[in-house]
């Protein structure tokens, strides 16, 4: 597959700041805050403003995994260059209009949330594990021997499909949550106009893993930007093979790898998915998550925590 490369944009570090991707997932329905310095703009903050019950929540936009200021803090040494990122974060909070709760999860270009503990934010991280770019040979190597074992025995039964459409794979994946009789949670909509957009615009791809006789076994989404490739999303019929996810890991690290690009697992939300990224001896990376919340919001959160047990590595409250 050809890859097109993407123009970086300082104010667009990730797949999920440009305009096209938060079109997507929000039909439009998105803003942002931005701060000028002499006439050009050096601090961008994306999100979304809901209102439910009468509180107004900013907050992530949908099937947006990270987020976060962007900011331009120009050149200079280290310590000058992080007084002028506090001070952009300030001036993006102080833009913000009143709202009861405003939450972010920021993305790996964001290394310290000063700014926003400053103006009485609550931070918190959660993991992702990264790949660097390298031989795809190292990578190989340094995998554990059960999970290499487990790509080559999906190999020799299993073939990878790379025309799978989006609308195949989103029934494919509600088939698959109804087999193991789980709610399905995600806007639909919304995820097929962004699969449709990256793959139209190929900054996505979806890879299939059938059976000798042609049967869809699993499938993974991958996304990318100029600088990482994020594994977006996957689904396995209940009774496949477990190796064949591993399969189209292992192909899209490859690819990955081939392009000069890091390979983010794109979060570590449960146990299951911590130790499946660990098999491929990827580095555990942390991502800031920062929020704000009026007292009744936190009291209702609290209340609300006393009795529901996330199951990811994360404290958000």
């Amino acid at each position: 597959m050809l890859f097109q490369p993407c123009q970086t944009n300082v104010l667009e570090p990730t797949i999920f700041h440009e305009p096209w991707w938060l079109d997507a997932v929000t039909g439009g329905r998105w803003t942002a805050v931005e701060v000028s310095h002499g006439g050009s703009a050096v601090g961008r903050l994306p999100y979304i403003l809901r209102t439910v019950l009468g509180v107004r929540l900013g907050d992530m936009p949908p099937l947006t995994h990270f987020l976060g200021p962007a900011i331009d803090d120009g050149n200079g040494k280290p310590n000058t260059r992080l007084l002028r990122h506090i001070d952009i974060t300030r001036e993006l909070i102080g833009k913000l209009p009143p709202m009861q709760q405003f939450y972010a999860k920021c993305h790996k270009g964001v290394s310290e949330v000063i700014g926003f503990q400053a103006a009485k934010f609550h931070a918190a991280v959660q993991f992702t594990h990264e790949i660097a770019p390298q031989p795809i040979e190292s990578v190989w190597n340094d995998m554990r021997d059960k999970s290499r074992n487990g790509i080559r025995l999906a190999a020799d039964i299993c073939t990878i499909d790379t025309a799978l459409e989006p609308a195949a794979f989103l029934a494919f994946y509600a088939a698959n949550l109804e087999a193991r009789s789980r709610t399905n949670h995600l806007d639909m909509t919304a995820l097929l106009r962004v699969l449709t957009a990256c793959l139209d615009s190929n900054r996505g791809r979806i890879l299939a893993a059938r059976d000798k006789g042609g049967v869809l076994l699993a499938a993974v989404v991958v996304i990318w930007d100029t600088t990482t490739c994020y594994y977006y999303n996957a689904t396995r019929k209940l009774d496949a093979h477990r190796g064949a996810v591993a399969l189209l890991q292992w192909e899209a690290i490859s690819d990955a790898m081939s392009r000069g690009l890091h390979f983010d697992f794109d979060g570590a939300p449960n146990e299951g998915s911590f130790r499946m990224a660990t098999n491929f001896s990827a580095n555990v990376t942390p991502r800031y998550i920062v929020t704000r919340q009026s007292l009744p919001v936190r009291l209702y959160r609290a209340l609300k925590s006393a009795f529901v047990q996330p199951d990811y590595f994360v404290d958000s409250d």
